[in-house]
């Protein structure tokens, strides 16, 4: 599951992290209230994590907005982590691996999506929670909305990749 949500995320024909977004935080976007590509509020945790990790935030790239879902962009690395979701998650990212957690560190994103999936219920649930938490990594408190498109569309690149990993081990 972690993969496709990965691959959901941030992969053009299957190779993760190859989209890792085609903005930059401060680029004007008029189609949202504040005419940036990220909300302000984000910007500001944004700025902090590039200042502890040592990039430049004008030069990293984030998601574009998506105009048919919200009318912000701002996610960060392979796993798209908006910046307040990712300060809720390093730290517990660096319990495991004991070095400064980056969002686009693939490990990092890696270990991070696997945390925020497991509160968002798919530890050992069923599809239909698999789904659900697949809907919340996408869409947060609206997750609803997304249930039957990018929560089933991870639970189908999920089945395939469990056929393949099934053939590697048989």
């Amino acid at each position: 599951m972690i993969l496709a949500v990965l691959t959901q995320e941030s992969a053009i024909n299957k190779i993760i992290g190859s989209n890792l977004g085609r903005c930059y935080y401060d680029d004007a976007w008029p189609r949202n209230p504040e005419g940036k590509v990220m909300r302000s509020r984000e910007a500001v945790i944004f700025e902090q994590i590039m200042a502890d990790l040592g990039m430049n935030p004008k030069t990293t790239p984030v998601s574009c907005p998506i105009s048919q879902d919200g009318l912000y962009g701002g996610a960060m690395g392979p796993s798209q982590f908006m910046p307040s979701t990712w300060n809720i998650y390093k730290d517990r990212v660096l319990a495991i691996t004991n070095t400064k957690a980056s969002p686009f560190n693939n490990a990092d994103a890696f270990i991070g999506t696997a945390l925020y999936l497991k509160d968002a219920g798919a530890a050992g649930a069923a599809l239909s929670k698999e789904r659900i938490a697949a809907a919340r990594y996408y869409a947060g408190g609206n997750y609803k909305r997304f249930i039957w498109s990018y929560g089933d569309q991870v639970i189908t690149k999920a089945q395939e990749y469990q056929k393949d990993i099934d053939i590697i081990n048989s």
